[in-house]
């Protein structure tokens, strides 16, 4: 479907990571930056019109919100989300179409794919800092973390997956499913200042799921030189930039 007004649907969840920003913010500047045009979609207060859920790109935030919830936002996006991946996956060759989705939005498109109980809450800590992930290039690439809920490496013998990425110890941090679907378990699109500032703002539940702030910076400080928003647009941003380079 032809749409004269969207380039890329950003679903944007709730929740504010840094002091008075969005889980879409980041994602929106680095799009804007590349004269895409967006559609900001808050789909825990409203759900997505046949408009948007027919739109070829689709960018998935982080958030605050579990695919287990049942909030109606949540259910209402798990189910126009199949809508999206069974449409999306099924596209001649020939027709552009992309979703991607960072930290929660992974876990939504394996929810949507399958079942939310394939994310689960892991016996370890809450991850949070700057780790390499290895699988997506030669070389490891730094990514930003924040999440408690991982994916259930049962996924990757439901799903059909070309490549999954990984980390240290998480065996699951993102993967590709066909030529079209793209999801990170980090926050590709948030910056070693970016995560300084994170790590501060939310000391109180960081703590409360078992880590500490301590060890966070440290991560930083080991990987954070080593991270460019180079990797973002790589990442998130040129998906949708090059339809022909779609793989």
């Amino acid at each position: 479907i032809a749409m004269t007004d969207i380039d890329v649907v950003l679903w944007v969840s709730r929740g504010e990571p840094l002091p008075t920003l969005s889980y879409g913010t980041r994602l929106a500047e680095r799009l804007r930056a590349y004269d895409l045009r967006i559609r900001a979609v808050p789909y825990m207060k409203r759900p997505l019109t046949p408009e948007e859920i027919n739109a070829p790109y689709h960018l998935l935030s982080g958030g605050e919100v579990p695919v287990h919830s049942n909030e109606r936002g949540m259910v209402d996006a798990l189910r126009a989300l199949g809508q999206v991946l069974d449409r999306t996956m099924a596209l001649p060759t020939d027709q552009p179409g992309q979703v991607i989705g960072t930290c929660l939005g992974m876990q939504m498109i394996v929810a949507a794919l399958s079942t939310p109980a394939m994310v689960i809450e892991p016996a370890q800590p809450i991850n949070v800092g700057m780790e390499p992930v290895f699988g997506i290039s030669d070389q490891p690439l730094p990514m930003a973390m924040f999440h408690y809920h991982r994916v259930d490496p049962a996924f990757a013998s439901v799903a059909t997956l070309n490549t999954v990425y990984t980390t240290a110890d998480n065996p699951i941090t993102g993967f590709r499913l066909g030529r079209r679907v793209t999801a990170y378990q980090g926050h590709p699109e948030l910056s070693p200042n970016d995560m300084r500032l994170l790590i501060a703002h939310n000391k109180a539940t960081i703590e409360e799921y078992g880590a500490t702030t301590e060890a966070a910076l440290a991560q930083l400080d080991q990987w954070g030189d080593d991270w460019h928003v180079g990797l973002t647009d790589q990442l998130l941003i040129k998906p949708f930039l090059n339809p022909a380079q779609e793989q």
